[in-house]
């Protein structure tokens, strides 16, 4: 082959490999742009989530309301001529519980002050799921348990207060305690 038939045949060489690598870096070029299109509203359909770490807890409660909160108690006579004791009951209040502490609860009762003399102040609980410690207990400024074995959820009870007064004593013109019920775990 002439020499100048193999130049030129190399010139077509070039130009042509010249052209394919031109091609050949708008298809990378043409495909990294598609590329990039396609992937975008991806990454940005994903920029509008995100996560919350969400912590929480069940605290343990024990709540207990008495509703009304008052009693009025007075012992205005005795039961007969040479009766020794007189007494009065209110069964105007009433109380609910709610507890979720697991196992079981108890409801107390203790006076601000002890009464004086012979005067006894003692209470009586209903329960709807408790078991009542009896009746009449007395009351002082020990925590006496009144209400045990409460489970979980709610209970409501009826309280009666019965205040008793000895002739012995003297007259006292008027007087007033604090009974305060806690609910405890058992």
């Amino acid at each position: 082959m002439p020499v100048f038939r193999q130049k030129l045949y190399k010139k077509k060489e070039v130009n042509i490999l010249k052209k394919n690598t031109i091609k050949l870096s708008l298809f990378i070029a043409a495909f990294a742009f598609i590329g990039i299109i396609v992937v975008m509203p991806t990454a940005a359909a994903g920029a509008n989530t995100d996560d919350i770490a969400v912590s929480y807890t069940n605290d343990a409660v024990h709540e207990l309301s008495i509703a009304p909160g008052t009693a009025v108690l007075e012992v205005t006579s005795y039961p007969d001529a040479g009766g020794t004791e007189g007494s009065d009951t209110d069964t105007s209040n009433s109380y609910s519980v709610t507890t979720n502490a697991g196992g079981t609860a108890k409801i107390t009762g203790a006076l601000n002050t002890n009464m004086p003399g012979s005067m006894v102040l003692a209470a009586t609980l209903t329960s709807t799921g408790g078991t009542p410690s009896g009746s009449d207990i007395t009351l002082s400024t020990a925590a006496a348990d009144l209400v045990g074995s409460i489970a979980n959820g709610v209970s409501t009870g009826d309280i009666t207060l019965t205040y008793t007064a000895n002739v012995s004593d003297n007259r006292v013109i008027a007087g007033a305690r604090t009974l305060t019920l806690t609910i405890s775990d058992s």
